[in-house]
């Protein structure tokens, strides 16, 4: 099928989509929701010689399961299916709370997880949250890649012609965990990140993902260091602000964003344990 001048395939099974790919030599790209694909392609960004629409396939990579302590979600969930998920609302909370600041209700109806994880994006709300859980990306239904190997860049990642992100899978959060999700943009809903931050915090553990301050996601062992017992939000704080390695473009300067890594973190970790755990942070 043809839009325009560029080809469309449309295959019925993930199989029949593998071999399309593979065909395709890396000039062919997949699509499902579209959200992020069409914008790129509409700026000139991305221009491939086919898109493969992977809508047909929902029957095979849309889902949300849980096996034991493991969670796997499909590709083609999309964000309100996650949000109206119990599986995915009492095990992986924290991937809850980002889902919820993706866009507004036509975005979350239509952006899937695979496709937010196929763009690539340091700006992507779910990627902070997927790093925290330590994920793994699914490839091609029989592949598990960690995902702070899987990107490599913004739009970069490690795919091979042929292959195909058809879930993640991360093990489920405890029932005792806090976690959150802080987000900031120009605005206070739609927003591309300038800088975000997932935070989760449990017996002798603690993860901290920051996502749009560097050229992928990125997690901050000093920070996750210092916030195992005793805690110390000062030295979190700051090492959030020296692992941040920004750029400056049209919606923050570098030297902003690198600032808000840090606030981020201390307004997340204010609102998980209170003003009263960190006095001298929360006078600041």
């Amino acid at each position: 099928m043809l839009q325009g001048d560029v080809t469309v395939y449309s295959p019925p099974t993930l199989v029949e989509a593998l071999r399309v790919l593979a065909e395709g030599g890396g000039e062919i790209r997949p699509l499902a929701g579209g959200t992020d694909a069409m914008v790129k392609f509409k700026d000139g960004l991305w221009r491939p010689r086919a898109w493969v629409n992977l809508l047909h396939l929902r029957g095979e990579l849309n889902y949300i399961r849980r096996d034991g302590h493991w969670l796997e979600v499909g590709a083609l969930t999309t964000f309100s299916e996650l949000l109206a998920s119990p599986l995915i609302r009492d095990g992986a909370p924290l991937l809850a709370k980002a889902a919820r600041t993706i866009g507004g209700p036509q975005i979350r109806n239509m952006g899937t997880i695979g496709g937010n994880i196929g763009t690539a994006s340091p700006a992507g709300d779910s990627l902070p949250a997927l790093y925290a859980l330590e994920a793994t990306v699914i490839i091609n239904n029989n592949c598990h890649r960690p995902i702070d190997q899987f990107m490599l860049g913004p739009g970069r990642l490690k795919l091979a012609s042929g292959e195909l992100i058809t879930g993640v899978r991360f093990r489920a959060q405890s029932p005792d965990e806090l976690c959150t999700f802080e987000k900031l943009g120009l605005r206070a809903a739609h927003a591309i990140s300038i800088a975000s931050v997932a935070v989760r915090l449990g017996a002798g553990m603690a993860r901290v993902a920051l996502g749009a301050v560097a050229p992928t996601v990125s997690r901050v062992p000093a920070a996750e260091a210092a916030l195992v017992d005793p805690i110390n939000v000062t030295a979190a704080v700051a090492a959030a602000k020296a692992a941040a390695m920004p750029i400056s473009d049209v919606r923050a300067g570098a030297g902003y964003r690198r600032a808000m890594a840090g606030n981020l973190l201390l307004r997340g970790l204010i609102r998980l344990l209170g003003p009263e755990v960190m006095p001298d942070a929360a006078a600041r």
